[in-house]
């Protein structure tokens, strides 16, 4: 006689093997932010005057060349802009994009200066805090923390009409000039430099508690995720433990009627 779970048990070995893969992948999605948290935390107040060998923390100002604006007029230090149009009900995709952040500028409170050469050039580049990306994979950071919302219009400034059509959006964040940030870079030679370890520069508008708060969130959401589904995967095999049980049970009950 065949047994009668015989071909009903791959459940219990497939579904915790896809758990441990996807908890694998969870994890090592969370590293990067988890190593980013421990630089953060460790990494201490830097000085201009007298500047350490590694990475440090710089507060200060940041300015951009004389005469920068964003389309609305304002002085900016900095300035990001994209189209994008819908392609579903919610999701959008990017049409252009252009970016101004060359001959970055930055001051410390005792008025000494430094440049940021690194944004001169077309390095590969994260904003953080834009809905846009957040994806942080880039060797430089730019967080524009949380007071600032993004400006977006469905009526493109001049710059961007090359690109844009009847539905599309537009959209612009910048960093006003002068403003307030706290950068963790290399400092040599009167410039503000990316370090070997990664990320190796973040300009973040405000305060760096902002973007290590952001940065703690999203080491914490693999976890999370994963917990949820620990939980899915043990539901779902207690249900099906439960019918197999009955299954088992049904095969080996006296049928009624028999001797």
């Amino acid at each position: 006689m065949a047994s009668p779970v015989r071909g009903k048990l791959w459940p219990f070995v497939v579904l915790p093997c896809v758990h441990a893969l996807l908890l694998l992948l969870l994890w090592s999605k969370s590293q990067v932010h988890v190593h980013a948290v421990d630089l953060l935390r460790t990494t201490k107040a830097g000085n201009l005057a007298n500047p350490p060998d590694g990475p440090a923390i710089y507060k200060g100002r940041l300015y951009g060349p004389e005469g920068r604006v964003e389309p609305k007029g304002k002085a900016v230090a900095a300035h990001w802009w994209w189209v994008t149009k819908r392609v579903s009900k919610n999701n959008w995709k990017t049409v252009c994009f252009k970016r101004e952040i060359g001959k970055l500028r930055f001051v410390d409170g005792a008025g000494r200066t430094a440049t940021l050469p690194a944004f001169d050039t077309e390095e590969s580049l994260a904003l953080a805090g834009t809905n846009w990306t957040d994806d942080y994979s880039d060797r430089m950071i730019v967080d524009f923390g949380y007071e600032q919302p993004v400006y977006e219009t469905e009526v493109a400034p001049a710059a961007a009409k090359e690109c844009f059509a009847k539905g599309y959006k537009w959209s612009g964040r910048s960093i006003p000039a002068g403003a307030q940030v706290e950068i963790l870079a290399c400092a040599r030679n009167g410039e503000l430099l990316p370090c070997a370890d990664k990320p190796a520069l973040v300009i973040v508008v405000g305060s760096m508690g902002q973007h290590l708060g952001r940065r703690v969130t999203d080491a914490q959401l693999p976890f999370v995720v994963e917990g949820i589904i620990a939980f899915g995967v043990t539901v779902l095999l207690t249900i099906y433990a439960l019918f197999v049980r009955g299954r088992v049970l049904a095969t080996f009950s006296p049928k009624r009627g028999a001797s």
